[in-house]
């Protein structure tokens, strides 16, 4: 696990095709342009997000998965994942875009505890 804990923790665990999810990565988004020390956490059905080459339905143009490699434009530098989600999900680390940080168990208590903030979707 890093060593910098964000101040600001987004917790996400709904699939990158939910209004969730998209709320969850907008508030992302949002407190990168406000230059806050934020990362993004994904647990349960959220690591599929990290599934590559994922197909846009025809009214979304991109999905919430072809947005990850944004992140580190908005200064999103840390991404974690559950390890226990991934293995369910059938997620291969090795195939993601964007460098990820695999929790263990006990792990996430760990992080939360360190952020100033940390925001559940």
């Amino acid at each position: 696990m890093t060593s910098t804990a964000p101040q600001l923790l987004l917790i996400c665990r709904h699939g990158g095709w939910t209004a969730r999810a998209a709320a969850c990565f907008e508030t992302l988004l949002t407190a990168g342009v406000y230059e806050q020390n934020a990362a993004l956490v994904l647990l349960q059905d959220a690591v599929t997000m990290l599934v590559p080459d994922q197909q846009a339905e025809t009214l979304r143009p991109k999905t919430l998965a072809q947005q990850l490699p944004a992140l580190e434009l908005y200064g999103i530098n840390q991404v974690f994942a559950e390890a226990s989600a991934l293995t369910s999900c059938g997620v291969d680390i090795g195939t993601v875009a964007i460098p990820v940080t695999v929790l263990e168990t006990g792990q996430l208590a760990a992080l939360v505890q360190r952020a100033r903030a940390a925001l559940v979707f």
